[in-house]
This record gives C-alpha cells, sequence and structure tokens, in this order.
C-alpha cells in the first residue's frame, strides 16, 4: 500500500518521549516517493509539527529493519486492530 496525503501513520526514532513512548501519530501531507513523505506528527498533549523527507515503511517490522541499518526516523502505517 502506498502513501497517499492525508493518511494517518506513526512515526518513531524522534529521540523524545511524550508521556512516555516513543512513537507519535502523524498525516502525511506530501508524497516524495513510495518511500519518502513529509508528515505533521501529532504528538500527546504536545504542539503539531512539521517533518520532512521521513523514510516510509510498509509496517512496523520494515521499519524496524530500516532502524537497524542506521535511519534514525521512520513512518509506518499503524497495525489493523481486528
Amino acid at each position: 500500500m502506498s502513501p497517499t496525503q492525508g493518511r494517518t501513520v506513526i512515526v518513531q526514532g524522534l529521540g523524545v518521549a511524550s508521556n512516555g513512548i516513543n512513537t507519535q501519530a502523524a498525516v502525511v501531507t506530501r508524497m516524495w516517493s513510495p518511500t519518502m513523505v513529509n508528515l505533521m506528527v501529532l504528538p500527546d498533549a504536545g504542539v503539531p509539527y512539521a517533518l520532512t523527507s521521513v523514510v516510509f515503511c510498509q509496517d512496523e517490522t520494515e521499519a524496524a529493519e530500516a532502524v537497524n541499518h542506521g535511519t534514525t526516523t521512520v513512518a509506518y502505517f499503524p497495525t489493523k486492530v481486528p
């Protein structure tokens, strides 16, 4: 699945924990490619802010692999809850 404008994603690797978690919700604001996006991050109890050129992964597993290979900030689709 490709990221599209307005889709909600999870972003991790921001280096700042918000209320004890290191992932935040974000909205895709621009797609540079299927693997690079701009985001508006929506931190828990904080002020929204923009991130540019974030590596986009399909899921949390792919995101973990990207982080293990040196990518610092990644975004991915949230896990679907049945």
